[in-house]
């Protein structure tokens, strides 16, 4: 059993580089959503962002069972 009090490098690693891969998306997209949707007012844009920002992390943690399944990094 996982102790779930012990700080897990590993798992803060991946999260924090995740985060940034979504955040450095999301900046790149910027001028193709604009291009896509230029009628769109701000705070839609934002809720956009926002979406796509909550969709990856969805992705993200649906990886890591699947990885997890295979016999990732704890070999479950």
């Amino acid at each position: 059993m996982k102790d779930k009090t012990k700080f897990d490098r590993r798992d803060f690693t991946a999260r924090m580089l995740t985060t940034l891969g979504v955040v450095l998306v999301i900046v790149l997209m910027q001028k193709w959503l604009d291009n896509l949707f230029p009628d769109k007012y701000y705070p839609e844009k934002i809720a956009l962002y926002i979406a796509l920002y909550f969709g990856s992390g969805y992705l993200y943690e649906a990886l890591k069972r699947v990885k997890w399944k295979l016999g990732g990094r704890h070999g479950v």
